[in-house]
This record gives structure tokens, sequence and C-alpha cells, in this order.
């Protein structure tokens, strides 16, 4: 058998991204109670037992112990694992997209922020000032050092992506006559901005707009949401961020080719 080095990489790659995995499932159950994400060290949430550090090995130590703790037994949720798996693959994903490069860099910084973000506000119904703000000193970082993105245009994006939702909420609360979107969602989307720039940025507001409509639709005819009652938008600002981000220049091509031939 022939030695290849890239399984090596390959391999170092996904454990890192396990890793930050199990760094941002302790970001996002610590961060909507105001815990510290540093002290004190991972603890089972139902004993408060400290996780020895054979058991905090990630994915592979939740399936050893049987999803439970080993102290009280309790259920450890799968969540744990599916968001260390998760971000693992994202990691390897976006390798084999661009190769080790600054838009490498871009987005396992921003995938995992847009995966905490969107579980916290599924929870919580809330988006902490904390990861946004990070992440914009991340996102401006890259820009200012890397070539993926000039510091102009993730300035822009920062500011026509919030300027919009800031936009859509003040319009939603005019004809609901009520709060439709939270502040949260419009700081969230300037830091989205901040790392993809303004033309896909407006992608990004559009993609979003459609997979909140067609999920709320969905939940409102299965009876799952009612009509006017507040839900996690946080989500769909991400993923409509992600698609836009990944695959934008792909779409606005063919847009453009499809409308004017």
């Amino acid at each position: 058998m022939t030695f290849n080095p890239q399984y090596i990489l390959d391999t170092w790659i996904f454990l890192v991204g396990a890793t930050v995995g199990s760094f941002l499932n302790v970001v996002i159950s610590r961060l909507p109670r105001g815990e510290s994400i540093v002290k004190p060290a991972s603890h089972c949430p139902k004993c408060d037992t400290p996780v020895k550090p054979y058991d905090n090995i990630p994915i592979l130590s939740w399936l050893l112990l049987r999803a439970k703790c080993r102290s009280c037994k309790k259920p450890i949720s799968v969540r744990y694992p599916l968001v260390e798996l998760g971000v693992a693959l994202l990691f390897l994903a976006m390798y084999q997209f661009f190769g080790l490069s600054w838009e490498f860099m871009s987005f396992i910084s921003l995938g995992p922020l847009l995966l905490a973000v969107s579980l916290i506000d599924i929870d919580t119904q809330l988006i902490p000032d904390s990861i946004l703000i990070t992440g914009a000193i991340i996102g401006v970082l890259l820009a200012l050092f890397g070539d993926a993105i000039s510091i102009e245009n993730s300035l822009i994006g920062g500011a026509v992506m919030s300027g919009t939702f800031f936009l859509i909420a003040l319009l939603g609360e005019k004809i609901f006559k009520k709060e439709s979107m939270g502040f949260g969602d419009v700081k969230l989307s300037a830091m989205i901005g901040i790392f993809i720039g303004w033309k896909l940025a407006l992608l990004a507001i559009f993609l979003s707009t459609i997979f909140g409509s067609i999920i709320g639709m969905g939940g409102i005819i299965l009876g799952r949401m009612k009509f006017g009652k507040p839900f996690a938008f946080g989500p769909f600002i991400a993923l409509g961020a992600f698609v836009s981000g990944l695959w934008g220049e792909d779409i606005l091509r063919l847009y453009i080719e499809w409308a004017f031939g």
C-alpha cells in the first residue's frame, strides 16, 4: 500500500474541527446562562462532576460512555457529538472546497459562529453579543490581512446587510404593531456581511427570507407554529449566509443568464 500524506492532513483537519466543535458545545451551553466559557473545567450538567480528560474526547467519548455520564448515569444529549461531528465535517468540506487558503480560514471561522448562534437562538431566542463581536473582529482581521475579500467590501457588506434587516425590523413593527425581528438578528447580519461582502450579503438576505418563509408556512400548516408568534430567525439568516457565501457567485451568474439571456 502506497503511503499518502494527504490522509494525515485530512485526519488532522477533521480532528481540529472536532476539537473546535467540543469547545463550541461549551459556548452553546454556558453563554446563555451567563457563565464563563473558561472556568470551571468541563463537568456533567446534571451532577456537576468534573469530566475526566479520557471522557472528554470529541465524539468518541460519547460513544464509549453509551451517551451516559460516568458518574450519575444520566443521559448525555446527542447534540454534543452531533455538533462535534458537524464542525469536523465542516472543516474537512471547506478544505476540499478551498484548500489551505484565506477562503478556507474565513469559512471555518464563520461556520462554527453561525452554528453556535443558531442553536442558542433556537434554545433561547437570544443571540449573545459576545459571539457577534468576536465574529466581527475575526471577519475584519481576515479582510485586512487575507485576500478572500477586501476590507472595503467587508465593511460595506456589514452595513448593507445590517441596514436592510434593520429596515425590515422597523417595517415589521409598524405593520404588526409589535417587535417582529429582534435586534440580535440585525447585529448577526452585520457580522455575516463583514465575512461575505455586500453583493453576497444581498443574496443572503433574499435566501434567508425564502428559507424562513418556507419553514414558517410549513410549521403553520402542520400546526407546529402559530401565525404572529415569534420564532428564532437567526438560523435562517445563518443558512442563507452560508449558502450565499459558498454558492452565491454561481447562483447570481445563473440568475443573470436566465433573466437576461
